[in-house]
């Protein structure tokens, strides 16, 4: 079952930086759709740029948080939920937008990832391994303490 959790955690974090290849899309598709795919809607909350800051910022943190959960770590259980709920939030920024059948999909497989790892991490028996690292890691700080 570790295994499994890992290779979706691998498979999640590839899709989520699929997403921020634009050497990707541009073979993928033509011109003008690769152009629709990064526009945002007219009546984005935000510039281009800044909303661009905004997903670098999250890519880097969904990439800290999925070493952290591929190596069991409880913080990233419990941060990977907070970044999932931050980023749903920020969908209001983007504003109106029009996807294309396979970009709806991508995003479709990437949000039921989502919750899949959320499942294993929170109600299944890969929980104890959060909470099997997270007793190592204390009673290795206590040994460093008793020195």
């Amino acid at each position: 079952m570790k295994s499994l959790f890992r290779a979706i955690v691998l498979i999640w974090i590839a899709l989520y930086a699929i997403r921020f290849l634009p050497s990707f899309w541009v073979y993928a598709f033509n011109r003008t759709d690769v152009a629709t795919i990064q526009s945002v809607g007219s009546d984005a909350l935000l510039r281009i740029e800044l909303i661009i800051l905004i997903n670098i910022i999250f890519l880097l943190a969904y990439v800290i948080v999925s070493v952290g959960l591929f190596y069991f770590q409880n913080w990233a259980r419990s941060n990977f939920v907070i970044l999932t709920i931050l980023s749903f939030l920020s969908i209001m920024i983007y504003g109106t937008q029009v996807k294309i059948e396979i970009l709806s999909m991508h995003t479709y497989a990437l949000n039921l990832l989502t919750g899949f790892l959320i499942a294993l991490a929170f109600f299944s028996n890969i929980s104890a391994e959060f909470k099997i690292s997270h007793n190592k890691r204390m009673q290795t700080d206590a040994a460093k303490l008793r020195r």
